[in-house]
């Protein structure tokens, strides 16, 4: 057990609905948050969790935006985050408070294998609107390729 509470991210609402149901199931209360909730359970799980009365939330990215909530004791990323600076700012809600908290990514490479797919789709779908390449195409996928290399150095 642990003092505080923790939010999982996961990539898809699937996965959230997952894995808060296998967390409950292995005793630790969590609910899952993504956008296929209607707007009123949304509301209802995030409250629950700020009060401390559900201690894990299991989301999407749609969660945390505006979200201070000083005894998060772990942010963990079930699925890769898109790039270096999203794994940042979701991580940087653990620990606000200055009391040890920790942050846990879970790399494979399907999901490395999975989200490049995503990101060269989307960057293609982008390109044949405006029938060019910009820098910001690019720099999706090298913030992409830094995230992955930490994980691959990290081990």
């Amino acid at each position: 057990r642990f003092d505080g509470c923790g939010i999982v991210y996961c990539r898809t609402r699937n996965s959230c609905q997952e894995v808060a149901e296998e967390l409950t199931y292995r005793g630790v209360e969590a609910k899952a948050y993504h956008a296929g909730l209607k707007n009123s359970e949304r509301t209802m799980v995030q409250e629950e969790w700020m009060e401390g009365k559900v201690p894990v939330i299991v989301a999407t990215i749609s969660f945390g935006m505006g979200v201070d909530k000083a005894n998060v004791r772990f942010v963990a990323h079930w699925n890769l985050a898109k790039s270096m600076a999203a794994y940042y700012q979701e991580s940087g809600r653990a620990g606000r408070d200055g009391k040890p908290s920790f942050c846990r990514i879970y790399y494979c490479r399907i999901d490395r294998g999975n989200i490049n797919f995503l990101i060269k789709k989307e960057i293609a779908q982008k390109q044949s609107k405006r029938g060019s390449v910009r820098h910001c195409d690019k720099s999706s996928m090298v913030g992409f390729e830094s995230l992955v290399s930490f994980c691959e150095q990290s081990g």
